[in-house]
């Protein structure tokens, strides 16, 4: 786990968005929160929704664009193969996004951290590498 969020780290601070100790991310889990689990009746439900998702799938392909410009995998290589994560060819974003907000609902001592690191959590803890 430590090499894992090691790696977090390394590819946080190579795409420019490392954060201070102390310094609060951009979007908590309290936030993806938020947003993955508005209501349907909400004017904004679709948006909500849609953001929810594309957020999740960014942190998920920055997680692996992140991994090949750090050199742990080659690009050739597909997600499955990846030492840290590994999503299994297939797995569609509707799934990945019920993973995450099932982490979330679980872990809610934890929501008020990094929205991208809660989302690498949840991830890994489904799909770790054999």
């Amino acid at each position: 786990m430590r090499m894992f969020l090691g790696v977090v780290a390394a590819v946080s601070l190579s795409f420019g968005a490392g954060v201070a100790a102390g310094q609060a991310s951009y979007i908590s889990g309290n936030d993806l929160y938020r947003d993955c689990t508005a209501p349907q009746s909400d004017s904004t439900y679709y948006q909500l929704t849609a953001s929810c998702t594309s957020y999740i799938l960014g942190v998920n392909d920055a997680f692996v664009t992140g991994s090949i410009v750090a050199g742990l995998v080659r690009a050739e290589e597909t997600s499955s193969t990846m030492e840290m994560l590994c999503v299994p060819v297939g797995v569609e974003a509707g799934q990945l996004r019920d993973i995450v907000v099932s982490h979330l609902r679980n872990n809610p001592a934890e929501r008020h951290e990094s929205a991208s690191l809660q989302v690498l959590i949840a991830l890994r803890t489904q799909y770790p590498c054999a």
